[in-house]
């Protein structure tokens, strides 16, 4: 009954080729969703940093409604009613401060922006591994059906050699255990499937289980070799930070800004008139901030030590993924070689094994063993062929083909 319902839930499951699963992991991610959002927002904080050098203009008005006018003598000073109306314009003359700010989120964007690039990198070599992951499961389960059909003639065999009176009944007990093992490997096989192909769906960013469309080229073309997004994320990391521990002398530089006011008053009183205006420059000069300054400084370097880290790091792990990359790609195809031949031996030596056994010159026994070494090398074909599509999957990935 597992067998039956999984079959229907394979017929009627999403197919998807190797391009089209890296395109979709790309689209609909939710890291790279996120990482999409951190770029609007930093973008969003650099506006809010802009905004800092930019003029500015803020209307006021008052209106106040005393119990009776203010008099001084026989003139009033202040009447019951007045209305006070404003314009202020604000431009900032000379803010060094502001203008390290603004740049500093300027670079936090970009930096941000690298690091979607990153991120998607990752999501699209992470989709890739859970295609060739469904490949793998899928090989398997042939494999295990394929020794199960073996196991199955065999049984048939024996049950009908032990009827004719040729066999005994030790050869159709030992082939009946046979082929309940393989039929156990080929329902577990099943389920591995099955959850290889969600795990396949979850890493797409869709809500159901996808199936592999086809045999991955995987290609490589050493012309094709790129700047791989990680590693220029942590550069564009050092030179954002490293532009930051610049910034130190900006915060002792003093700060001009100038406001010019028009204004209406009515009535007018003893000190404003009907209408006027006022222009006034205000410098700030900072003596003493408590070690705000140092601080900030001192996180800067800090973040700009964690940068360098990162980039080393980052920086040599690249380096060895394009050194091992090629002599990986060599012993898996040797590997690969190696272990299809030892499978053709293995199928070869299970072939002659049963033609010995029904001619008398073998026992069920050797049969038996023979069946097994044919499922086991047929297994490690499967991997070493997995193997080999990681391996070049390694190289694309370690040369930023693959991003």
């Amino acid at each position: 009954m597992f067998l039956v319902s999984s079959s229907s839930s394979a017929a009627e499951m999403e197919t998807i080729g190797f391009a089209k699963a890296l395109a979709t992991a790309k689209e609909r991610s939710p890291n790279v969703k996120i990482a999409v959002a951190d770029i609007a927002r930093a973008v969003a904080l650099a506006r809010q940093a802009r905004a800092a050098v930019f003029p500015t203009l803020i209307g006021n008005g008052v209106y106040t409604r005393l119990d009776d006018d203010r008099r001084v003598g026989d003139r009033i000073a202040q009447g019951r009613d007045s209305l006070s109306l404003s314009v202020t314009a604000g431009v900032p003359l000379i803010q060094f401060q502001r203008w390290g700010a603004l740049r500093r989120a300027d670079d936090q964007a970009h930096v941000v922006d690298f690091n979607e690039k990153a991120i998607a990198r990752d999501v699209v070599v992470g989709a890739a591994r859970s295609y060739l992951a469904v490949l793998l499961q899928k090989r398997a389960v042939e494999v295990a059906i394929r020794a199960r059909d073996t196991s199955k003639a065999h049984f048939d065999y024996s049950v009908a050699r032990e009827k004719g009176g040729l066999g005994s009944k030790l050869d159709a007990v030992r082939a009946g255990q046979e082929l309940e093992t393989s039929e156990t490997q080929v329902a577990q096989s099943t389920l591995s499937l099955l959850r290889t192909q969600e795990a396949h769906g979850i890493a797409l960013g869709l809500d159901h289980a996808v199936d592999a469309e086809e045999e991955p080229s995987l290609t490589i073309d050493e012309k094709a070799v790129k700047p791989r997004a990680d590693v220029e994320a942590a550069k564009e990391s050092v030179r954002a930070a490293n532009r930051g521990t610049n910034d130190l002398f900006r915060d002792f530089i003093p700060t001009l800004s100038g406001t010019f006011q028009p204004f209406y008053q009515n009535p007018p009183t003893l000190t404003l008139p009907e209408t006027g205006w006022q222009a006034q420059l205000l410098l700030t000069v900072p003596f003493f901030d408590g070690g705000l300054r140092y601080g900030q400084q001192r996180e800067r370097e800090a973040l700009l030590v964690q940068a360098q880290a990162r980039l080393e790091d980052i920086n040599r792990r690249a380096t060895t993924d394009l050194r091992l990359g090629k002599a990986a790609i060599i012993q898996a195809e040797t590997v690969l070689t190696r272990a299809r031949e030892a499978a053709r031996l293995a199928r070869e030596a299970a072939r002659l094994s049963q033609i010995a056994y029904e001619s008398g010159a073998a026992t069920n026994l050797e049969v038996v063993d023979a069946d097994r070494r044919a499922r086991d090398a047929d297994t490690q074909a499967a991997l070493a062929e997995d193997g080999f599509r990681q391996a070049r999957l390694d190289w694309l990935a370690a040369t930023g083909v693959i991003e």
